[in-house]
C-alpha cells in the first residue's frame, strides 16, 4: 500500500491515503457484436437489417414498440425516465452507426447535380434558333437550364414559352428571362418551374415535357425529359422509428436490387452529402464486414415514398442499390437517376 501511495504522490490519493481505484469511478467500454445478417425470405417475422449496437446487447433479437417491430436493431426504446446521468447520452443514431447522425447537407448554392445540357432544338428546325436544354435543381427547386445560340442572319428576341399538359403538371413558375440575341451570339437562362397539383401513379413512366417557345420570327416546339430526382420532395426525410415500420408495410416482393458500377466515390459522407442536395435523406448505416451499408428516405411531389439500401465494397467502384416502393412504376427511372448521382 505504501509503495502505491508513494507511486501516486502527486494526486489526490497520497491527501485521502487510498489508491486511485477506491474513489475514482473508471467508466467501462462495451464493445458491441456485429448481428449475423440473415438471408432475406427465411423468415417473414425477421429481416437481413440488422444493426449493429453499442452497448449491451438486448435480451430479444427482435423488440416492439409502439406497434413497430425493430428489425433493423435501430433500438426504438424510450430511455428511462427514472434514470439519472450526469452524461447526456448520445444520439441513437450516433451510438448505432460507424459514421454517426446525417452528415450536414451541403450548403452550397447554384444548380445540381450537374447535367449536360442536350440539343431539345436544332438550328435546322428553329430558322437558325438552337435550343439546348436540361432540367435540373436550383436552389432546391425544379428548374429548367437553358442555354440559347443565334445561328440566322437576324435578331432574335421576345422569347415566351409555354407548357404543354404533361404527366408531371409541370408548369413555368416565372417568365423566361433572355436578352436579345444577334446573330453568333449565345445566352443562358433559367426557368423555375413548379407543379401545380400532385401527379398520379405511373407520371413519370412518362415523364416528357413539350413545349412551345415563341421569339419575334414565330413559334416552335420541342420536348425534354424530367428526370426521376428533379421530382423528389424536401419533406422525405423520416425518422428511424416511421422507417422501421414502413419497411416492414411494404412487402418483399416490391424490392428490387440493382448493381451500379463506376460510381464516383465511396464516402458514405460525400454520398450522404450529395444526395441531400436531391432530397435524398441519410437515415443510418451499419457495416458487414468490410462492407458499408447506407440506408436513405424519399419522398416524390407525388407523395410516393421510397426506402433505400446502398451497399458500398470497398475497392470496387461498385454499389449495390436496394429501393422498397408501394409504386412499382418508378423502378425503372429510379435506378437510372441513382446510376446517375452515383457515377457524377
Amino acid at each position: 500500500m505504501l509503495q502505491d501511495l508513494i507511486s501516486n504522490i502527486s494526486t489526490l490519493a497520497s491527501v485521502y491515503h487510498k489508491p486511485p481505484e477506491a474513489f475514482v469511478t473508471r467508466p467501462r467500454l462495451t464493445v458491441p457484436k456485429i448481428s449475423q445478417v440473415q438471408s432475406r425470405g427465411e423468415d417473414d417475422d425477421t429481416d437481413a437489417y440488422a444493426m449493429e449496437s453499442s452497448g449491451p446487447a438486448p435480451e430479444k433479437d427482435v423488440t416492439v414498440q409502439h406497434g413497430v417491430m425493430d428489425l433493423l436493431g435501430l433500438g426504438l426504446d424510450e430511455p428511462d425516465s427514472h434514470a439519472v446521468s450526469s452524461v447526456s447520452p448520445p444520439d441513437a443514431l450516433d451510438s448505432i452507426f460507424g459514421i454517426g447522425s446525417s452528415p450536414a447537407p451541403s450548403t452550397s448554392s447554384g444548380n445540381w447535380p450537374p447535367a449536360a445540357r442536350t440539343v431539345t432544338l436544332p438550328a435546322a428546325r428553329g430558322d437558325g434558333m438552337q435550343i439546348s436544354t436540361v432540367f435540373t435543381l436550383q436552389d432546391g427547386q425544379i428548374a429548367l437550364d437553358f442555354e440559347f445560340e443565334n445561328q440566322s442572319p437576324a435578331q432574335l428576341s421576345g422569347f415566351m414559352i409555354q407548357f404543354n399538359k404533361n404527366s408531371l403538371n409541370l408548369k413555368p413558375a416565372e417568365k423566361l428571362n433572355v436578352p436579345p440575341l444577334n446573330p453568333g451570339q449565345r445566352a443562358t437562362a433559367m426557368l423555375k418551374c413548379r407543379v401545380e397539383e400532385p401527379a398520379g401513379p405511373g407520371a413519370l413512366q412518362n415523364a416528357v415535357v413539350q413545349m412551345a417557345i415563341k421569339n419575334n420570327i414565330k413559334v416552335y416546339y420541342f420536348q425534354d425529359r424530367v428526370p426521376f430526382h428533379i421530382t423528389l420532395a424536401a419533406d422525405g426525410q423520416v425518422q428511424k422509428q416511421e422507417f422501421l415500420g414502413l419497411w416492414q408495410q411494404i412487402p418483399e416482393n416490391m424490392e428490387h436490387s440493382q448493381p451500379i458500377s463506376g460510381i464516383s466515390t465511396e464516402s458514405a459522407e460525400v454520398i450522404s452529402n450529395k444526395f441531400a442536395r436531391v432530397n435524398l435523406f441519410f437515415i443510418a448505416s451499419r457495416r458487414d464486414g468490410a462492407k458499408e451499408i447506407l440506408y436513405f428516405s424519399a419522398h416524390t411531389v407525388f407523395d410516393v415514398k421510397l426506402l433505400i439500401e446502398i451497399t458500398l465494397q470497398p475497392g470496387t467502384r461498385q454499389a449495390v442499390v436496394c429501393v422498397r416502393t408501394l409504386d412499382q412504376t418508378l423502378i425503372q427511372p429510379f435506378f437510372e437517376s441513382l446510376a446517375f448521382l452515383l457515377q457524377h
